[in-house]
């Protein structure tokens, strides 16, 4: 889950879920009015709307795809761009959160400066004889930060027992608290063996009018994929060998500049024509 926050001097703090429905006992965390989405292969954009929040915010998600490129286009990496825009005449600062349950059963540690990681299984053999039903089990999840748009801006890891408790956490971090306040809200150690949620926290501060922007990313590594007693695999298990070694080498501002660029290329080849409106975005989304 994705949420939002704005802080400014002179104004209550305001956090909210980026989402329009919760479940009732998610209710707690605000929701924002609206999202707007619009999008074409490969990217999909969604636009906040909220009166209560200081800034005007969107997301726009987007992965590899180059045409023509098998090689460039498999990398087990999601990209999301937020771009904010002051809506005051004062410094602001706005802040972005994301969040991800256990989804694997597994065990969460913090990445260093860079995110966190979820891991499953232990690595094995891939050797024949090996526990083919053990090797499936083996894969991670990285969420991490590619770059926010000032020097000045501050990262901070969560790893917290729910959803609530890292909504909690994100509020106190947005709000300004400081690394030794926000550990007596969220109460998993480094290692965060009992942690049933990890995210991401990025703030950064905007000029009064101005504008800012935070990449995240999230990368995935499960290189066994088993047919009976036969391992499949992956593609890009040839480039990578796990998820945080993904969100090294693809993570970087350069590199999503390159893949925004293939993406954009697309786009044009689908939609600079003239064939009508339907057949255009047919060919865009059917690749």
């Amino acid at each position: 889950m994705f949420a939002l926050a704005t802080k400014s001097r002179g104004r209550k703090p305001v956090a909210k879920a980026m989402r329009t429905t919760l479940p009732e006992r998610l209710h707690s965390l605000g929701m924002v009015d609206e999202l707007t989405y619009n999008g074409g292969f490969p990217a999909a954009r969604l636009r906040v709307t909220d009166a209560d929040l200081d800034v005007d915010a969107s997301l726009t998600a987007f992965g590899e795809f180059a045409v023509h490129q098998p090689e460039n286009s498999t990398a087990p990496i999601v990209f999301f761009s937020f771009h904010f825009k002051n809506k005051r005449k004062w410094p602001v600062n706005a802040s972005v959160l994301f969040s991800m349950p256990d989804v694997l059963n597994g065990t969460f540690k913090k990445w260093g400066q860079r995110g966190v990681t979820l891991n499953r299984g232990a690595k094995t053999s891939d050797s024949e004889g090996s526990d083919p039903v053990e090797r499936n089990k083996w894969g991670n999840l990285t969420l991490s930060v590619v770059e926010a748009s000032h020097g000045s801006s501050t990262f901070y890891p969560i790893l917290a027992q729910n959803l609530s408790q890292a909504f909690s956490t994100f509020q106190a971090f947005s709000s300004g608290k400081g690394s030794s306040e926000l550990a007596n809200v969220s109460t998993e150690g480094d290692g965060g063996a009992t942690a049933q949620t990890g995210a991401i926290s990025v703030r950064v501060p905007l000029e009064a009018k101005g504008n800012g922007h935070v990449i995240l990313a999230l990368s995935w590594f499960f290189p066994h994929r088993m047919w009976g007693s036969v391992d499949l695999g992956h593609f890009y298990q040839n480039f990578y060998n796990s998820s945080e070694h993904v969100a090294e080498k693809e993570g970087t501002p350069a590199h999503v500049r390159e893949v925004e660029e293939s993406g954009s290329k697309w786009q044009a080849l689908c939609l600079n024509n003239s064939f009508p409106a339907f057949l255009q975005d047919v060919l865009m989304n059917s690749a």
